[in-house]
């Protein structure tokens, strides 16, 4: 019941901000290249190894989680480890800083994502 609600609730307020969203993205050329990411479609291929999933949302939270990623990288070898911003700047930093890794744009909590 709780999580129809969250859900019904998240989808009103997406639909009521879309047009904020488009135009954002028309003048501002923000979340284009992304979108598909953002609904869910992301190229994480599955995988029977544990994955951890480490997010930062800008550039800055990116060069705060380095070490984080780093150690992770180190001690869990035989783990999965995958990166997730929200920002575009972010996404490039993290894809300069852990081109060995999976990175990918953090889902909207959408059901269908």
């Amino acid at each position: 019941m709780v999580r129809a609600l969250y859900s019904a609730a998240l989808v009103a307020g997406l639909v009521i901000l879309a047009p904020v969203f488009a135009i954002r993205a028309l003048r501002h050329r923000k979340y284009i290249g992304s979108l598909r990411e953002r609904l869910g479609h992301v190229r994480v291929e599955a995988s029977d190894r544990r994955t951890l999933w480490i997010h930062a949302v800008s550039v800055g939270e990116t060069l705060a989680v380095e070490p984080l990623v780093r150690a992770a990288v180190e001690c869990f070898s035989d783990w999965r480890i995958v990166v997730s911003t929200t920002t575009s700047t972010g996404q490039r930093v993290a894809r300069e800083r852990f081109p060995e890794l999976e990175v990918l744009y953090f889902p909207l909590d959408c059901p269908s994502s």
